[in-house]
């Protein structure tokens, strides 16, 4: 009897430990992203992957938080689609996460992101933005990838981490 209390307490703790694990990693995490990395010069690139299932896709960045280098300024971050013949960046594919927060993703006012981050210009395969990096912020946004023939939208919500 103790034998089976035993076994039967020590699968339950796995069990709990497995959901909370899953909590804590929360809906934003869609892919295999690497956790931050580090902007160390003028400019940065992101590579914005798709894989899987074509209706529901997993979209992933080689940098899920970008941390810009203490005291560099105007750094300019590219966001650049790979191996996604069938997907392509729009107008609006990268912008602040403005929706209400959620467990593991916070919210960034348009305003905020005005004040450091400058467009400058997209294709399908790229998007472009320059980062002032002038204050001390964690910038919450959304990658937003769509099909190219349903327009259907794909997103994923990293964040860059600037350090003035």
């Amino acid at each position: 009897y103790l034998r089976m209390n035993f076994k039967s307490t020590l699968r339950t703790s796995a069990t709990a430990l497995i959901v909370l694990g899953l909590a804590v990693a929360g809906p934003g995490l869609r892919s295999a992203s690497a956790q931050r990395v580090d902007c160390p010069g003028a400019s940065c690139d992101v590579s914005v992957t798709v894989t899987g299932n074509p209706a529901a896709p997993t979209i992933g960045v080689s940098a899920n938080e970008l941390k810009m280098e203490k005291s560099r300024r105007n750094v300019m971050i590219t966001w650049k689609l790979v191996a996604a013949p069938d997907c392509e960046f729009r107008a609006d594919s990268i912008k602040p996460h403005v929706g209400a927060p959620t467990s593991g993703k916070q919210t960034t006012t348009q305003a905020a992101w005005d004040a450091q981050i400058q467009f400058q210009n997209s294709n399908a395969t790229q998007y472009r933005v320059k980062n002032a990096n002038s204050a001390a912020a964690t910038l919450y946004y959304d990658v937003k990838v769509y099909h190219k023939a349903t327009g259907a939208a794909h997103r994923l919500d990293p964040a860059i981490l600037n350090d003035p």
